[in-house]
């Protein structure tokens, strides 16, 4: 029995090697052989606003990457390498990004990615990521090497 959309979705996010606080997924919204969609919400109860930047706090770029590595690499992998119920380490490379807009406490970004090159273990991506106000916050390329323990 073929499973579906929703059901592959919640298997990616069971599947992820991550957890609180280090889970930058809320949901993968859609998933096919080529492109991902997902989002997360950057709460603003998270411990690193209060020291980034002081009365004026933003949205770390670092995490904002690491969650694009999240979905874009790691959650695609999973679903193009069949890599549901396997151990398997990612380690994501090569990255390239920039930023155009800042990401304030409390706002939800969306990730958009495509891949562009699947061989073997090993997944090239590019894309964007928005926030819910559909401004572009990042375009990022990167790779993402799985390594199937």
């Amino acid at each position: 029995m073929k499973k579906n959309m929703s059901n592959i979705c919640d298997d990616i996010l069971k599947n992820l090697p991550y957890s609180d606080p280090f889970l930058f997924v809320d949901k993968v919204v859609e998933i096919d052989d080529t492109n991902i969609i997902g989002e997360y919400c950057f709460s603003e109860d998270r411990d690193f606003y209060r020291g980034h930047f002081i009365n004026n706090p933003i949205t770390p770029g670092v995490l904002i990457v690491e969650s694009f590595a999240q979905i874009g690499g790691v959650a695609h992998g999973i679903y193009l390498l069949d890599l549901f119920k396997k151990d398997f380490m990612p380690a994501f490379a090569n990255a390239s990004f920039e930023f155009f807009n800042t990401l304030k406490p409390g706002e939800t970004i969306y990730v958009y990615s495509k891949k562009v090159v699947l061989r073997k273990n090993y997944l090239k991506i590019k894309g964007e990521v928005f926030n819910s106000k559909n401004e572009l916050i990042m375009q990022a390329t990167g790779s993402c090497k799985f390594i199937v323990l």
